[in-house]
């Protein structure tokens, strides 16, 4: 099953075995969260229908003349275009891209697929559009856009945004862009494990986290 699937399936059995009474489970869906999710996913996908990924990502390739170059162009265009759009969604639409030029240009895939995740999820750190826990968590306390970008040092739930974030990068099993990327690759033919990952995830997610310790404290 996939993970869709197992939520729903959990959700039913709790609901089923009375765990969680049906409005009580209504209740707990932030409806607000899921319609700006919603918006942003529909934004998403009018971009990809109209070139605009594909635009960048074909000026990346013009620009990639070295693997440290290749590498750092997968990391500066995740990580902006995370800053803006939905950080899933950026996984989504840039790892078969990523896969398709790593194999043509013979080179290990793996790198590159970090890369591309773990910047998506730092960059989704920048805006509340970034990802769904900055979403929830500016609907909830009321923040505006520029507040929560501009970062006020003072809030602690930008402290919470930023924390679960950056966390997220530390295992594959962190965040969905994680597991997305790993999907992916898996059905091209590029396993990405969890120990492979867990090398470089676990140092990215702990010098991230005391940068953003840092710059808000």
């Amino acid at each position: 099953m996939n993970r869709a699937t197992i939520a729903l399936v959990g959700a039913t059995v709790l609901i089923a075995l009375g765990v969680i009474p049906l409005e009580q489970a209504f209740q707990a869906v932030d409806w607000n969260t899921i319609m700006l999710l919603f918006a942003m996913m529909v934004l998403n996908v009018n971009l990809r229908i109209a070139g605009f990924f594909h635009l960048v990502t074909s000026r990346v390739v013009t620009l990639a003349r070295t693997p440290r170059r290749l590498l750092a162009l997968v990391i500066a265009v995740s990580g902006v275009r995370s800053a803006i759009f939905l950080n899933d969604t950026i996984a989504l639409m840039m790892t078969p891209l990523v896969l398709d030029l790593a194999l043509t240009l013979r080179r290990n895939p793996l790198p590159y697929l970090v890369a591309l995740v773990t910047a998506a999820n730092v960059g989704s750190v920048a805006a509340i559009t970034g990802n769904p826990q900055n979403m929830l968590v500016g609907l909830s306390s009321g923040i505006s856009f520029l507040e929560f970008t501009l970062a006020d040092p003072h809030a602690a739930w930008l402290t919470l945004a930023m924390a679960t974030t950056l966390a997220g990068n530390l295992t594959l099993l962190g965040s969905v862009a994680n597991l997305i990327v790993a999907e992916i690759a898996q059905r091209r033919g590029v396993r990405l494990s969890f120990v492979e990952y867990l090398k470089a995830g676990t140092p990215i997610a702990i010098l991230t986290l005391l940068v953003g310790v840092a710059w808000l404290s």
